[in-house]
């Protein structure tokens, strides 16, 4: 076939082929003029964006180029929408030109800046924006030019490309799921004439949720009752509460996992060269994805690895061995009930009234000139009033109201005070309580004689050995470092150890204690007043495509996490002391001995009295008595004294 040259073409050919390529540039450029700017605004204002950068390649920059960017600038200033022209050579640099309060809009113009770009900069901490020369039909071309390119499934990435004659712009959000599977496409919206229409009505996540069978490598171990691992038929199989998560988001997801295990069985710590081991090491060598455990959140994992939300809010508290023989001695017990303030104020309140009857009396016989109908001694009447706050009957006759509204004052008093002594008291003796060696991590140290334990290359062994603070430090090197070679490797080891070793404490989160309690062949308690707040989540690899997705709150809206966990654990935890017990004898000993001493304080009085009695009988009956009112008298002193006995 000949070779078509411009000496081949005529004069006239040669002018009507420049003349349509003119009104086709021409076109173009006012396509490009008044649509561009609408499609940025419109994105901009649905991905709340308040900033613009416009890229332009330094090298293949051309006059009408940069009167496109002049003009979109302009248009976008109109809009109230901040914009700047920068070269793409300033983004590979900086690596990240952002704004103040959300992410950027990248806006290009070129496809060769896109591949310029894309492997130098993260792509997800933008919205990005392509102007195309493709056209909607060109399905093959688009994915063969992003078969270069990688678009990570969190990075917002959308392509406008115009179709039919009357240039109707089609924006669309493209994405990889992997690197190894095609482009995904989804439509964002449409500019016709001007007129915008979204067609992304649903959330971000929503649209992308697929992951169309992808198989993704996830490291794990056993650690009940948050994760366990089975083996079922010949492959590992992924249960507990962490597991039960991870194959909602398995179905959820459309994807599949393989699951591999450390083989050090360790979650990870940060050993001294600087490198970590355990499933820690794991993701950080890119061995796997992710990893389903419960990691402690730490400020230095988080310099390693990402971590999803937190899925257990709980403490890390200090696990010791309940002691029974440590049981609060009781032998005041009946004095606990109310404070030494408390037992003053029933005192003065007895004075008080024990002087006002006095006053009233006093004023009644002075003003009046004559007694009221109990004309007992002042003496008596203190002993009535001091009866009445032991609750025993009082037969007073008076016909005067004031002496009416003392003593109804000092029963209204007396029974408040009986009320609510007697329901302290009950407490006290039913409830048993214990007391603790230390309540603090500077107790536990000042102590001398408990050695605390951790889990061996795990987040609470770095809290200790890589702290800043000066008590966390001396923890570690007086309780935790001596027997550093020697730490228990699960959980549930090291809460039996807390029963088999006398003296050693165990600190690890209290969540997943309560699943392990029935495992465990003592009772344990647990020292809040030693714990630190600790929040558990799964991590993942450095800047991964799918963390986004898999923190999700479809999951924390439809309450599966609140299903999942109340199928795992009790609902609440396990009461640190028996509720209600017996009250045994030990515990009432006080109380006997009171009564005891009580009664043999009376029966001494009784036998004082009826000597006293009997001697001043035998005297007086000698001097002025006859013998038959000798006996007479005996009796009526023997039933004087039964009454004090009974008084008593």
């Amino acid at each position: 076939m000949p070779q078509l040259t411009c000496s081949a073409m005529g004069p006239l050919t040669l002018l009507a082929t420049y003349i349509i390529l003119t009104l086709s540039v021409a076109r173009c450029q006012q396509w490009n003029k008044t649509a561009t700017p609408l499609v940025i605004f419109h994105v901009g204002a649905h991905v709340r964006s308040t900033c613009v950068f416009l890229y332009y390649n330094q090298e293949s920059l051309m006059l009408d180029k940069i009167r496109l960017l002049v003009q979109v600038q302009k248009a976008l200033t109109l809009r109230q929408m901040a914009s700047a022209v920068i070269s793409i050579d300033q983004l590979i640099a900086h690596h990240h030109l952002g704004c103040r309060s959300n992410r950027p809009l990248y806006v290009l113009f070129s496809s060769a800046t896109l591949l310029q770009v894309s492997s130098k900069v993260r792509l997800s901490d933008a919205v990005w924006i392509l102007f195309s020369n493709f056209q909607e039909k060109d399905v093959e071309s688009l994915q063969e030019f992003f078969h270069n390119v990688y678009i990570p499934l969190d990075c917002h990435f959308l392509v406008a490309h115009s179709q039919g004659p009357d240039n109707i712009i089609i924006i669309s959000e493209v994405y990889h799921v992997t690197r190894d599977l095609p482009l995904a496409k989804n439509y964002f919206g449409i500019l016709s004439h001007g007129a915008w229409v979204t067609l992304a009505t649903i959330s971000f996540f929503e649209r992308r949720n697929d992951l169309q069978g992808m198989t993704m490598k996830v490291a794990t171990m056993t650690e009940p009752p948050v994760t366990i691992v089975k083996t079922v038929d010949g492959r590992l199989v992924l249960e507990g509460f962490f597991g039960k998560v991870w194959q909602v988001l398995e179905k959820r997801m459309n994807f599949t996992s393989e699951f591999i295990m450390p083989a050090d069985r360790a979650w990870g710590s940060l050993a001294h060269n600087g490198s970590w081991n355990g499933m820690m090491g794991m993701i950080v060598r890119g061995e796997a994805e992710i990893a389903v455990a419960e990691f402690t959140m730490t400020a230095l994992r988080a310099e390693a690895v990402d971590f999803t939300v937190p899925l257990i809010n709980t403490r890390n508290c200090v696990l010791i061995r309940q002691i029974s023989g440590e049981k609060d001695p009781t032998w005041y017990g009946f004095l606990k009930p109310l404070s030494s303030q408390l037992w003053a104020l029933v005192i003065l309140t007895q004075l008080v009234i024990i002087l006002c009857l006095n006053v009233v009396r006093r004023l009644k016989l002075r003003c009046l000139g004559r007694k009221s109908s109990d004309s007992r001694d002042d003496g008596h009447f203190a002993a009535q009033i001091v009866g009445i706050f032991f609750l025993q009957g009082v037969n007073v006759k008076t016909g005067f109201c004031s002496e009416r509204v003392l003593y109804l004052v000092a029963q209204l008093s007396a029974l408040t005070i009986h009320t609510a002594y007697a329901a302290f008291l009950i407490s006290c003796l039913t409830v048993h309580k214990f007391s603790l060696p230390f309540d603090s991590l500077r107790e536990l140290i000042d102590i001398g004689t408990y050695r605390l334990g951790v889990l061996a290359n795990s987040g609470q062994l770095n809290i200790f050995n890589n702290a800043t603070d000066d008590l966390m430090r001396e923890v570690y090197a007086k309780l935790i470092a001596p027997d550093k070679d020697n730490l228990p490797i699960s959980i549930e080891e090291g809460m039996q150890r807390v029963c088999d070793v006398n003296c050693y404490a165990f600190m690890t989160s209290l969540d997943v204690v309560l699943g392990l309690l029935d495992n465990i062949t003592c009772e344990l308690s647990s020292v809040l007043g030693a714990s630190i707040p600790e929040s558990l989540a799964m991590s993942a690899i450095k800047q991964s495509p799918y963390l986004g997705l898999i923190n999700h709150k479809a999951m924390f809206r439809s309450g599966v996490l609140k299903r999942l966990r109340a199928q795992e654990w009790p609902t609440e935890l396990p009461p640190a002391t028996v509720l209600w017990v017996p009250v045994d004898l030990p515990s009432t000993l006080p109380f006997l001995a009171v009564l005891g001493g009580a009664l043999l304080v009376s029966a001494l009085l009784l036998t004082a009295e009826r000597l006293l009695g009997r001697r001043r009988q035998s005297v007086s009956c000698k001097v002025f008595c006859p013998k038959n009112a000798l006996s007479s008298t005996a009796a009526n002193s023997t039933a004087n004294s039964g009454g004090i006995f009974l008084l008593l």
